[in-house]
Formats: C-alpha cells, structure tokens, sequence
C-alpha cells in the first residue's frame, strides 16, 4: 500500500506515512478485516487516532559538528619546532612561530584545547628567542666592526 501524499510505502496499520507525516486514510475492507480477524478481548486500531498521538513530520537538524583537533596538535608540533629551529635555523624560527600561534589560536576551540595552549606558549617563547638571539647577533656584528 503506498501513500496518497508522498507516494511512500506504507505498513498494514499504519496511521500515518512514516515519509511526510501525512494521516492514512484507511479503506473500509482493511477495518472490518482487522474486525473480523481480532478476538473481542483485544483493543482493535481503527485509522482514528487520538490528537496526542498525532505525529508531526521529522524536523531536519543540523549535524553535529565534527571535532577538529588537528590545530591544535599542528600549533604544538610547530611550537616544538619554533623552540628548536631559532638554533639551527633563525628564519624558519620566525615563520614556524607565526603559523603556530595562529594554528594554536585556532584550536582552542577543539577538545584538544590543552594542547593548543602548549603550542602557543611555546610558539611565542620561541619567537620572543629567536628575536633575542637575532638582537645579540646583531649586536655582536656591529661592535666587530668597530
């Protein structure tokens, strides 16, 4: 049996479509079988169905949004690398902490929020010591040439 609304396929006892909420109309024969097959002890469902019983169609929801916690690990991975590479490599010091603080920022909002608050710290402590050692490099090349 399908529905006369939406088409949908409909279950014997159905009172309404299970696809548009849309109120069966029963046939005749399909009552007085139900009639004549239920014993008298039994409650027998007719197509009536009482006003708090009525089903309103699916509301549709949003999707819970997923959790993303690949910034925050990003800015602690970069913050380990920012604290590093001021030794090795001052340049990548810069770059690595800029993008870093920035990942970190945005991770704050996952649940892996702890991790995004290592990275910024270490992402700032790194930049603040790459600018020092910039600053004393500097320092030191300019009274050389003195």
């Amino acid at each position: 049996m399908n529905c006369e609304s939406c088409g949908g396929n409909l279950q014997p006892g159905d009172e309404f479509c299970q696809s548009c909420g849309a109120k069966v109309e029963a046939k005749k024969e399909t009552v007085e079988t139900v009639e004549k097959v239920a014993p008298a002890t039994e409650t027998v469902y007719t197509a009536e169905a009482p006003t708090s019983q009525i089903m309103e169609p699916a509301k549709k929801t949003a999707a819970p949004v997923a959790d993303k916690p690949g910034f925050a690990i990003a800015g602690l991975v970069l913050g380990i690398i920012t604290l590093v590479a001021w030794l090795l490599m001052p340049l990548i010091g810069y770059i690595t902490g800029i993008v870093g603080i920035i990942l970190s920022v945005k991770g704050m909002k996952s649940s892996r929020k702890n991790m995004a608050i290592a990275g910024l710290v270490m992402c700032i402590v790194g930049l603040v010591i790459t600018v020092a050692w910039h600053c004393a490099a500097t320092c030191l090349i300019m009274s050389a040439m003195q």
